[in-house]
């Protein structure tokens, strides 16, 4: 089969690209990446003969003149990770966030809304659906969709841009909404490997407000089989809903780190290794996703221990 990703130089897209490639039906795979500041590189498949890079940037108005093109690498499915992400930059900066989030979806589904493929995967956010407390239920797919920062307003707009194109064009989508990802290659942004680079350093650990704020976490390698098993058997139209099963607080969370890093060196925290600062504009309390459904349909997938996860995550970034 001939796949297209987009944003394969980025954290998650880069795990599914070497996940999928451990497959012998992959006839070939084209990466399309615009290179952006969290883009990694020496990545371990891009010696795969099947493995080609196309350097684009799905947000530019250009981009849609390519369309005959891709009509011309007979794809099979398309896998759409491409988005800015950091939820700290979109309050600084939304304008990226539309361009590449919204607009840049929109190229996409242009160009193949009238292409002879057999699915397209929308990879999204559970920040969508806003925030719950704690003893509100989890999210599942009837949630309504609440996001209270630019970024998660702009993918929810292009969640919702992929849905008018399913009903309107019958174009053959599946949109995933995921929580926390976190693993090996993540960008230093992020809160796990921010945690692990200042306790390299001897550094304060900065923690937004209380520190209760909760997040539900998946190890990488989990949400990227949960797409390919979505990309192989996923009912076109429907909306799938990814989590760890794994809440916890952020002043857990980074206990947690500081426990795997003493484990790993046998080197003791003794010095005072994080601190409280001004809490995030907006910031959303808690996400819980309702798995019930995914795993009902999904009954092979397993999703691994999180400290194992965490543990190997930890000594990626020693």
């Amino acid at each position: 089969m001939n796949i297209l990703v987009t944003g394969g130089k980025g954290f998650i897209g880069s795990h599914f690209i070497e996940e999928i490639l451990k497959r012998n039906d992959i006839t070939k795979l084209w990466n399309v990446d615009s290179g952006t500041y969290a883009s990694n590189k020496n990545l371990p498949f891009e010696n795969d003969s099947r493995y080609q890079q196309l350097s684009m940037d799905i947000a530019t108005s250009y981009f849609p003149d390519h369309k005959k093109y891709f009509e011309s690498l007979n794809l099979d499915y398309i896998i759409h990770f491409a988005a800015e992400s950091h939820v700290d930059n979109s309050i600084k900066g939304p304008k990226k966030f539309i361009d590449t989030n919204i607009i840049g979806t929109f190229n996409l589904l242009e160009i193949f809304k009238d292409v002879n493929i057999k699915k397209f995967i929308h990879v999204s956010t559970d920040e969508v659906f806003g925030s719950l407390s704690y003893k509100e239920a989890e999210f599942n797919v009837d949630s309504p969709y609440r996001p209270n920062s630019p970024y998660a307003a702009s993918k929810a707009a292009s969640d919702l841009l992929v849905r008018s194109y399913v009903k309107t064009y019958k174009f053959p989508a599946i949109i995933t909404n995921c929580s926390n990802n976190f693993g090996q290659r993540q960008f230093p942004e992020k809160l796990i490997p921010v945690c692990i680079n200042k306790l390299k350093n001897k550094e304060k650990i900065p923690l937004y407000g209380t520190g209760e704020n909760i997040r539900d976490w998946i190890y990488v390698k989990d949400h990227v089989n949960a797409l390919i098993n979505v990309l192989l058997d996923g009912i076109v139209g429907k909306q799938y809903l990814i989590g760890g099963n794994n809440e916890i607080s952020n002043i857990q969370l980074i206990h947690s780190i500081v426990a795997a890093y003493e484990n790993i060196t046998n080197q003791k925290v003794d010095w005072e290794w994080f601190e409280y600062v001004t809490d995030r504009k907006g910031h959303d309390f808690r996400y819980a996703i309702d798995t019930k459904d995914f795993m009902m349909e999904f009954p092979n997938f397993k999703l691994s221990d999180f400290n194992e996860g965490l543990r190997k995550t930890v000594q990626s970034y020693l």
